[in-house]
């Protein structure tokens, strides 16, 4: 099976994690969300900024 990545961007409440939700519920098991604020808010305790710690540690997870 030939691995997806989906990138999903927006404002804030216009229905990401709704769409996140619903297409790992499609795909079903062996699929996993990871969430920008989760890594930035829960993961580094890090501020929503330029240059935030988040982006390297996302583009690791992705990659």
């Amino acid at each position: 099976m030939m691995a997806r990545l989906i990138i999903l961007r927006g404002n804030s409440g216009s229905g990401k994690t709704s769409v996140a939700k619903a297409l790992q519920k499609r795909f079903g098991h062996n699929t996993m969300m990871i969430s920008q604020d989760m890594v930035r808010r829960e993961m580094l305790w890090a501020k929503d900024s330029i240059g935030t710690k988040a982006l390297p540690l996302l583009i690791n997870l992705l990659e």
